[in-house]
């Protein structure tokens, strides 16, 4: 005895018609079947598309994830600015953010060198469906072959995954957008303030290169200046020095002028005067010596009177 697969009615097993409700028993067989299958294709669709509701609620990659992908980049563009800047100005407060460029740069690189990159949240979401999808088609090709339909919904399934994978990589995008624009605004005045400095610091170099050729009596002259020592009780050697040394140069109307503003009634006056009216009188510049001895005024009158004595 056999089963009728449409109404359950029992029947002969020689029978090929049920005598109940006329179904002819191997169609009802091969429909039977046939019916499973395509309830189990769909069962197995509808589960690869649960499969896909992460996709749903994909996070937006922030400004920080898509800022660890450009790190490497944006170390590597600081640390070239930083030497390229050293080269050019000289200056050694490049030296500090270049190194730790530099550092960053290689602590950077070696994970990716060993295949560890950055990946946002919304990126590994839709890498992990992915790679879950496409194991569990491949599965589902295999037990129910390359059906039309089944293809069908593969295939917008698929597109959702690439859709979802289109929109994190466009919001990567506005960030870089945003991330490199910033970095080129500040590029932009760190080249400006680089260009001034360079400037500067080369107009500096020229115009130490210019005082080197200077005289020495006003090399001498200027130190005298810049020291502690110029005021009343300072040291008169060093103002003999300078004196000295305009002398030497035949710069006698300096030397006068020195002496005056800066010798005369000060401690070592007379010493300082003494060496100028001895330059005239050794060199017979009789009018010279006349002159500077009568627009003497020394701290103590007897110098004064001492000195204009050289005058007979």
């Amino acid at each position: 005895m056999k089963t009728c697969p449409v109404c359950g009615f029992r029947m002969e097993d020689a029978a090929s018609r049920c005598t109940s409700c006329g179904a002819d028993y191997a169609d009802a067989i091969v429909a039977s079947i046939t019916s499973g299958l395509e309830s189990d294709t769909d069962s197995q669709l509808a589960n690869l598309e649960e499969g896909l509701q992460p996709l749903e609620g994909v996070p937006t990659p922030t400004m920080g994830e898509t800022l660890g992908k450009l790190l490497p980049d944006l170390c590597g563009a600081t640390a070239l600015f930083c030497a390229a800047a050293l080269l050019l100005t000289g200056a050694n407060l490049f030296i500090l953010p270049g190194a730790v460029a530099l550092v960053a740069l290689l602590s950077l690189l070696i994970p990716r060198m060993r295949g560890r990159r950055p990946v946002s949240r919304g990126e590994r979401i839709v890498r992990a469906v992915r790679c879950i999808f496409a194991e569990d088609v491949a599965a589902v090709r295999s037990r129910i072959g390359e059906a039309p339909d089944a293809e069908a919904r593969i295939e917008r399934m698929q597109r959702r995954i690439d859709q979802a994978g289109e929109r994190v990589a466009e919001a990567h995008a506005r960030n870089r957008r945003k991330i490199l624009t910033a970095a080129l605004i500040i590029g932009a005045l760190a080249c400006i303030g680089c260009g001034w400095l360079a400037v500067r610091n080369h107009a500096a170099r020229k115009a130490a290169a210019e005082y080197a050729l200077q005289p020495e009596w006003v090399k001498l002259r200027d130190s005298y200046f810049a020291s502690p020592d110029n005021d009343e009780y300072g040291s008169p050697e060093a103002r003999e020095q300078v004196l000295r040394a305009m002398l030497d140069a035949r710069e006698g109307a300096q030397a006068e002028a020195f002496f005056f503003a800066h010798c005369q009634g000060k401690v070592g006056d007379a010493a300082c005067a003494r060496l100028i009216a001895l330059r005239y009188r050794e060199a017979g510049e009789k009018e010279a010596l006349d002159a500077f001895v009568d627009r003497l005024s020394l701290r103590y009158d007897s110098d004064t009177r001492k000195l204009r004595a050289l005058k007979r």
